[in-house]
């Protein structure tokens, strides 16, 4: 199934479909942090996907990972399995939303460098991890804005 929002497309099984008012939710948190700490830029079209451990390990090629993301394909995947819905509705932070918050926070830190003009490559993988760092201490209530 299909859900937009804004310029992301949510992708998800029927059974994840009770999960989409919080996804919706935590992207416009997302934008909200990254927005604040980046300052305005383009958001181009990108796909959220909902996705099994099997299938994220195999696009990721990443052992446990929660969550990925593409900066070449524009694409989020985030661990959810629809047996789990209801235990990701009572813990939503630690399962839904701190992966979205993650990987959104990629995507908004790419789009800015590719606004700018500059090339990835100029920036250490350190610098990019921080600003991911940065943003889940924003999160976190270590830090204000």
């Amino acid at each position: 199934m299909k859900n937009e929002y804004q310029h992301v497309s949510i992708f998800y099984q029927e059974e994840n479909e009770k999960l989409i008012p919080m996804t919706v939710e935590t992207l416009k948190w997302a934008e909200d942090v990254s927005s604040g700490l980046l300052g305005s830029y383009e958001k181009k079209p990108a796909d959220l996907i909902f996705m099994d451990r099997e299938h994220l390990q195999k696009l990721s090629n990443l052992d446990g990972v929660s969550g990925y993301y593409s900066n070449f394909d524009k694409v989020m995947g985030i661990h959810v399995h629809p047996d789990n819905v209801e235990s990701i509705l009572e813990t939503p932070l630690n399962y839904l939303q701190r992966p979205i918050l993650h990987e959104y926070a990629h995507y908004a830190t790419f789009r800015k460098i590719e606004e700018a003009g500059a090339l990835l490559i100029c920036f250490p993988y350190g610098s990019l991890r921080g600003l991911q760092n940065m943003l889940r201490a924003i999160r976190q209530g270590y830090i204000m804005m």
